[in-house]
């Protein structure tokens, strides 16, 4: 099918509708001919016959056989996956039976001569490897020695803990803050007892008063007291620390017989003891200290009962100041003994708080310092226990070592069987494989385009079972099934040595094919080839360019005809006009533009891309105005 060759920098979809905007009529008419300024693509490409050609795949059976069945049909959608066609597998199924029952019998005859020569093997190596173990340990002192570490860091930041809290704790009691809202309170509360008049004689219940506030400061300090006494475990301590380190010596002492064994049991059971005693005596404590601080709140409740009914009684007493009078002055004494009581609470807050701190971090620093002589005698007595067990063991691992090699010299009868084992499952392999052979499975989706045989033919094996793609139906010789991928359409052109150097893999292409109409399709480059075609009697290399489409079409058929336009440049949206519309005066280009009143006015433009057909115009026309195309008549 022949092709305009001169028309290689052009695409019909612009020439279309530039044709519509032109207005042309022949030279014998007198008339010029004019176009209209329009805005549109521009596309500069390549032009080259191609050929449709369908991505096809040739299935076949790895086995001679006589065909069972088929699933499949020329011409029906087969999904990847799909079993397809079988073969009678009768004498393979046999086959893998025979095969099966072989390599049982193989093994249990490798079993009988293992067992025969493993029982008494696999006493040695157990104490061989075993013993090696206990050579190969040596005696490691870092976790010793990073618990020394951490134990003397740790001994230090409780040094500093505990001179921390001892400085704070010889700190006075900062009151002044205290001090001044007492003396402010005082201030007001004896400015209102003077404006109440004849004051109320209060001597007597004020001494009460402070006898009860005494009395209750007392209990606070007892409730304070009851809450911050604190378990003393140390003794229980020494005996869990004394029960684990027995435990420890007996678990390093284990060897394997009834005494070392008792000896380790009887420790495990001491240190659960005195573990038990130690959460039984703290329990114990923490009850008692309970109880204490039980009796402790009731007398502080009791104590602040007797302080309110005093305050109650002498208020009650106070009869003859006014309402308002009265208010104000109790609301002062409420004041003045509230920050007498702030006051109290804050300093004795303040040691108890102190006194706590210390003594916890004598408590922190007596537990580092014992923390620390235990891990450095641990070391001692590891080290100590180690190198009298060595050498021992090294004469132990001599002998255990010599018997072992002796025991190893005759292995003929397993390494026979293990020889008889590998040919029967090498056997059934293949027997496995011939099956898998005997079905044909669809490699991905698609549609059987040919089925060569028919139930109950011979087929034979091919040389390659593995399903073989191909470009183009005509490749698909004699197999017993061939698949179209349906989702793909490939395309194939011949492309000059001179011209395959502007082209690449992924460039974009337009196609369009004569046998389905003027409709145009998108693609792109999927592969150039490496190796080159010459024809020998014209001496012209080409080299094989496969496309492929972004969509698939049904009406596209295998070796249909394709004008395909490899796109090298692409402008989007710009106002395009007839080459023949630019001329050139002294190096400037112009157009003649038709104006309103029938004339043409000469107008200078800048122009930029063309394909050979059509022109970029950059500056000097708007879209829809008129040029002369040629010489103006």
């Amino acid at each position: 099918m022949k092709r305009l060759a001169a028309l290689t920098l052009t695409l019909a979809i612009v020439i279309s509708l530039y044709a519509c905007a032109q207005n042309e009529t022949d030279s014998s008419s007198g008339k010029t001919s004019t176009a209209r300024v329009i805005r549109d693509n521009l596309q500069i490409g390549l032009n080259a016959d191609g050929r449709a050609a369908l991505p096809v795949t040739n299935l076949d059976f790895g086995v001679d056989g006589t065909v069972k069945k088929f699933y499949a049909s020329a011409g029906d959608m087969v999904k990847e996956g799909d079993l397809l066609a079988e073969l009678d597998d009768t004498d393979y199924q046999l086959e893998i039976t025979n095969a099966q029952n072989n390599l049982d019998r193989m093994q249990v005859a490798y079993e009988d001569a293992v067992n025969q020569y493993n029982y008494s093997l696999k006493q040695n190596e157990y104490n061989v490897e075993s013993t090696r173990r206990d050579l190969d340990k040596g005696f490691d002192t870092y976790n010793y020695e990073m618990s020394i570490e951490e134990a003397k860091k740790t001994l230090e930041r409780r040094k500093t803990e505990l001179d921390d809290a001892l400085k704070a704790a010889a700190e006075p009691f900062d009151d002044y803050t205290y001090r001044n809202k007492i003396a402010d309170a005082e201030k007001t509360y004896n400015s209102k007892l003077s404006d109440y008049g004849n004051p109320f004689d209060d001597y007597s219940y004020q001494k009460q008063i402070d006898d009860a506030e005494k009395t209750l400061a007392s209990r606070k300090t007892e409730l304070a007291d009851a809450k911050n006494s604190v378990y003393d475990d140390y003794n229980d301590m020494i005996k869990v620390n004394e029960a684990q380190t027995r435990l420890e010596r007996a678990r390093i002492s284990l060897d394997g017989s009834l005494t070392a064994q008792q000896s380790y049991d009887d420790a495990r059971w001491n240190l659960d003891k005195a573990w038990n005693d130690y959460y039984r005596n703290m329990e114990t404590a923490n009850e008692n200290a309970q109880t204490k601080i039980k009796s402790a709140e009731e007398a502080v409740e009791k104590a602040e009962n007797d302080l309110r009914r005093l305050y109650n009684d002498m208020d009650r007493d106070r009869g003859k100041s006014t309402d308002s009078t009265k208010q104000s002055l109790d609301d002062a004494e409420t004041q003045l003994g509230r920050a007498k009581t702030d006051l109290e609470r804050a300093e004795k807050q303040y040691y108890e708080d102190a006194e706590t701190k210390v003594k916890n971090a004598q408590s922190a620093l007596n537990d580092a310092e014992n923390a620390l002589a235990k891990a450095q005698n641990d070391l001692s007595r590891a080290r100590s226990d180690y190198y009298n067990q060595r050498s021992n063991t090294q004469n132990t691992y001599n002998l255990q070592t010599m018997n072992l090699e002796n025991h190893k010299n005759s292995t003929s009868a397993i390494s026979n069987a293990q020889l008889n084992i590998d040919d029967a499952e090498n056997k059934l392999k293949e027997a496995l494989s011939k099956l898998e052979k005997t079905k044909i499975y669809a490699p991905k989706d698609g549609k059987i385009i040919s089925v060569t045989l028919s139930e109950g033919e011979q087929a034979r094996a091919s040389s390659d079972s593995m399903p073989i793609f191909n470009l183009g139906t005509g490749s698909s010789s004699n197999s017993v099934m061939t698949l179209w991928d349906v989702t793909e359409i490939y395309l194939t052109a011949n492309i000059t040595e001179g011209d395959i150097v502007g082209l690449y893999e992924g460039m974009p292409i337009k196609v369009t094919i004569d046998s389905i109409g003027d409709a145009s399709f998108s693609g792109y480059i999927h592969n150039i080839d490496s190796l080159p075609t010459t024809d020998m009697s014209s001496g012209i290399t080409t080299y094989t360019v496969t496309c492929m489409l972004d969509e698939q079409n049904s009406d596209i058929r295998d070796g249909m005809n394709a004008l395909i336009v490899f796109i090298k440049k692409e402008r989007d949206n710009v106002l395009l006009v007839p080459n023949k519309a630019v001329f050139i005066e002294d190096n400037t280009q112009y157009v003649n533009v038709l104006k309103d009143d029938g004339s043409y006015e000469k107008r200078e433009v800048v122009c930029a891309l063309s394909n050979g057909s059509l022109t970029e115009v950059a500056l000097g026309l708007d879209e829809g105005e008129t040029v002369a195309v040629g010489a103006i008549k």
